[in-house]
């Protein structure tokens, strides 16, 4: 319905006015068809314009929503990530390796050697000193009063 009012106003206004410039011609138009025309013609172009929006609008949501989607992934991750480390972190194994490895501690009944001048982190002890120090055994305190009444 549309194309056929376009081309009545085109067929009305492009005939032969150019040639012959009549303005009794001209003036014998049919308005209502010309303005129902005209008045299709803008609401169609609204709505296009509307409908562009709309869709812009909802492309701009998406990649909104797209990037907050990529950062609820990326927090996730990384929650996964640090339960493992907690898990790791909270094992023997971890417990272990930091001792030997960071705190300088020994297994029970194990032999340390330490090489004077070479390792910078741990002060040089003199190892003879050391074995031919006496032990020192604190007694309890019922041994202590024990001792101190009747000895």
């Amino acid at each position: 319905m549309i194309i056929a009012r376009i081309k009545y106003l085109t067929k009305k206004i492009g005939g032969n006015w150019t040639r012959n410039l009549n303005i009794f011609k001209l003036i014998n138009f049919d308005w209502k068809n010309v303005l129902l025309s005209i008045a299709s013609i803008l609401i169609i172009a609204i709505l296009l314009i509307n409908i562009i929006n709309v869709i812009k609008n909802g492309t701009e949501r998406y990649s909104l929503i797209q990037t907050e989607v990529d950062k609820l992934n990326a927090l996730k991750k990384q929650n996964e990530d640090l339960k493992k480390e907690f898990a790791y972190k909270s094992s023997d194994d971890y417990l272990i390796k930091v001792s030997l490895d960071e705190l300088n501690l020994v297994y029970p009944n194990s032999k340390v050697y330490f090489i004077k001048g070479e390792n910078n982190l741990v002060p040089y002890v003199d190892v003879k000193k050391e074995v031919l120090r006496e032990t020192v055994v604190e007694k309890s305190k019922l041994e202590s009063w024990y001792e101190l009444f009747f000895k």
